[in-house]
């Protein structure tokens, strides 16, 4: 009986985390411009990725912050996904999707740099230096729906993990 009442517990925790989560995913992508908190998390490590990569160089440092948005939720994903823990790795890869479209919004953006910065200075956008500097910027279209996939992937493969871990019968 005890574990028949666990297996109930954990199918309508795992069904209510993806409700919640694809709840706020609609939140985010429907309002882009209200506040998420996640997208706040996310700026912190944006934030971060150009602190730690400064002594390397003006363009690593500037690149630093996607590989930073993007790298530590990947990161997460992988150690839960290594630890079979299809809940975290759920969540994680949610949060995957959310960096991502963060960046796609970022890059599609260099071309008339109309978001506001933290700086105030439409020069330290970071996606309108990487790009021109590459002579990539009249692709950023392309490139911010290659970034709008991989969240779309990423939500996929986190409702795959949902799936997994509704599926699989926990070890003992």
């Amino acid at each position: 009986m005890a574990t028949h009442s666990f297996t109930i517990l954990r199918t309508l925790g795992m069904v209510l985390m993806v409700v919640a989560l694809a709840y706020s995913w609609l939140q985010l992508t429907n309002n882009p411009g209200n506040f998420h908190l996640i997208m706040a998390v996310n700026l912190v490590f944006h934030e971060a990725g150009h602190v730690f990569l400064y002594p390397f160089g003006h363009y690593l440092y500037v690149l630093g912050g996607t590989l930073f948005e993007i790298g530590i939720p990947l990161v997460v994903t992988s150690v839960f996904l290594r630890q079979g823990s299809y809940a975290g790795a759920t969540f994680a890869f949610w949060w995957l999707a959310t960096a991502l479209y963060s960046v796609s919004v970022y890059v599609a953006d260099a071309p008339i740099q109309a978001l506001p910065l933290l700086t105030g200075d439409p020069d330290s956008h970071d996606w309108a230096f990487l790009l021109g500097a590459t002579g990539l910027l009249p692709y950023a279209s392309n490139l911010a729906q290659l970034f709008l996939l991989g969240s779309y992937v990423s939500l996929v493969l986190g409702l795959y993990c949902s799936y997994r871990g509704l599926t699989t019968v926990p070890k003992s």
